[in-house]
């Protein structure tokens, strides 16, 4: 650690101010003045003013100067759009009050606590309290749209709820390297039929001082969603060829105006993202009378949609969690930068607000696509279940085909 440059100070202001604070505790008086202030406050305005040109030559002098060691950015200062507001992030060497060189040199000690040391001496909070899933990282578990693999065994998640909007993710499998990637959440950070593009599902909240599983946002508000709109988002997300059939000559982003178009709509006649398996919140399929005209469970109301749905694994929630932890510690689950949700899920979930936290469907996508039958698939030889007649339509991509770009942006995976 380096907490000299943390409070603003040269390496040997910070010695002569530290062997103050020590003949202090040790009952001694000190010297009474070293001169050196507990910390320099930097310009504020200064950095918002010049933020790009002095972060860059910031970086540079630190690297060429320490031996190729590298330094992690931090907020310090955004200004808000037109310029007449601006946040500022405050850290320990801004406390006039909390002895923040003494803060820094204890923390600075246990050189094995590097959580601590980055906590309190760098002002970088990366172990938080009661995180369930704390080795989830940006760094590792997070990628760019355009670096999704393109050969890939893929499924849909769906958890629906009756009160607010059902989740669904749309995971790949990679067997070569055993990675499961999700490319698409939904709803997502783009544009819904309807809706718009729709706000976030959570927010932070500061309950319990802050460990929490978030508050909900307005992403959870109810779109006015039925089956068969659900089964338009699949078909449109996916490429079903009805969809893109009936897209030649309507808006893409607007709904039937007959709705029960949909019902016939089928991706057997071909999709350009075929699924191998469709996967549901077992419990929630088990419900009954959730359709008016039958006495049917949600789980066969849905299966009408289309092909392959499967229930979710019945094991143990501590045991998907477990596998879920697992595949994120090791690099082998990755989501792509647009599902944000996600995103804010695993760094938000505590698991404190149990079945009511606002972050959870998220959780449990995740944690159903972890137990799913995905992994049974060849890389080679993946066949759609349910939908072999598309498979041997020369027209229909299999797996392993590689769409374009064109296809892959209608698709929704840039957002």
């Amino acid at each position: 650690p380096e907490p000299w440059s943390e409070l603003g100070l040269t390496r040997e202001e910070y010695g002569r101010l530290t062997d103050e604070g020590r003949g202090k505790r040790e009952g001694g008086r000190g010297n009474g003045d070293c001169g050196v202030p507990e910390a320099r406050p930097e310009e504020c305005v200064m950095w918002a003013r010049e933020n790009e040109r002095l972060k860059g030559e910031k970086v540079e002098e630190l690297k060429s100067g320490n031996g190729g060691r590298s330094f992690a950015r931090v907020p310090r200062v955004a200004v808000c759009k037109g310029g007449l507001a601006a946040a500022v992030w405050f850290y320990g060497s801004d406390n006039p009050y909390g002895s923040p060189a003494s803060v820094i040199e204890s923390a600075a000690k246990n050189r094995r606590a590097t959580d601590e040391i980055k906590a309190r001496v760098y002002g970088i909070a990366e172990k938080l309290t009661g995180r369930l899933f704390p080795k989830f990282s940006r760094e590792r578990n997070v990628i760019a749209p355009e670096d999704l693999p393109k050969r890939l065994t893929r499924i849909l998640v769906v958890d629906p709820a009756p009160e607010r909007n059902w989740c669904c993710g749309w995971y790949g499998y990679e067997k070569g390297t055993d990675t499961l990637y999700k490319y698409r959440e939904w709803p997502g950070n783009y544009e819904i039929p309807g809706v718009g593009v729709p706000p976030a599902w959570a927010q932070l909240s500061d309950r319990n001082r802050g460990v929490n599983d978030g508050a909900y946002a307005g992403g959870q508000e109810d779109f006015g969603m039925s089956f068969l709109k659900y089964k338009f988002e699949w078909a449109r997300l996916e490429e079903w060829e009805d969809f893109l059939a009936w897209a030649e000559t309507h808006d893409p982003l607007e709904w039937p105006e007959d709705i029960g178009i949909v019902e016939e709509w089928s991706e057997l006649q071909g999709t350009r993202e075929p699924i191998v398996e469709r996967v549901i919140d077992a419990r929630a399929a088990s419900q009954s009378k959730m359709s008016q005209k039958e006495n049917l469970t949600l789980f066969e109301e849905v299966a009408k949609l289309a092909e392959g749905f499967v229930p979710a694994s019945g094991q143990e929630i501590a045991v998907g969690l477990a596998v879920l932890r697992d595949r994120i510690e090791t690099g082998r689950y990755k989501v792509t930068a647009n599902c944000t949700n996600t995103i804010f899920a695993y760094e938000q979930y505590t698991g404190k607000d149990g079945q009511k936290g606002a972050v959870k469907d998220w959780i449990d996508l995740d944690r159903y696509a972890a137990l799913s039958g995905v992994f049974e698939y060849g890389a080679e030889a993946a066949t759609v279940r349910g939908a072999e007649a598309a498979n041997r339509d020369g027209g229909t991509a299999r797996f392993g085909a590689e769409p374009d770009e064109e296809e892959m942006d209608f698709a929704g995976w840039a957002g």
